[in-house]
């Protein structure tokens, strides 16, 4: 595969991926199982465009009403009509990471426990669901 502006796919695959972190602004990495204080005390106050979470609060609640609540508080720190990207596997209670022999404790979550908790954040327009069952992705209304 040749890249019109590279010799390689390999140089074309550094290229894009230089391009996507020149167009980040940051990464934010928070504590799931502190809803308190989720963020440093500078971020708690700042909304996104986007906020995503991948398969993190089924990996470290253990109720479906504090996965409800994680929603809640991950959609607060959303601008309106800002993205809440939510990546998990439904009805699931284990998952394997990286093709190791073990697998690793997950909460059971159900579409309706998702549903649930973007109700609870508020008015929202579901904008992907359809027939996937891994990813949700939520915009909150104004």
């Amino acid at each position: 595969m040749r890249d019109l502006e590279c010799d390689t796919a390999e140089e074309a695959v550094e290229r894009r991926e230089q391009e996507l972190r020149d167009k980040l602004k940051e990464v934010i990495h928070c504590d799931a199982t502190n809803f308190e204080s989720f963020f440093d005390a500078q971020y708690n106050s700042r909304q996104y465009d986007i906020v995503q979470s991948s398969r993190c609060f089924e990996s470290v609640l253990d109720s479906p009403e504090a996965f409800q609540q994680g929603i809640v508080k991950l959609a607060s720190y959303m601008k309106p009509e800002g993205y809440l990207i939510l990546l998990t596997a439904l009805n699931s209670e284990w998952y394997s990471c990286s093709g190791l022999d073990y697998k690793l404790y997950a909460l059971k979550v159900d579409e309706k426990d998702i549903q649930t908790g973007v109700e609870m954040a508020g008015e929202y327009r579901n904008v992907i669901n359809g027939n996937s069952k891994m990813l949700a992705v939520f915009c909150l209304q104004d």
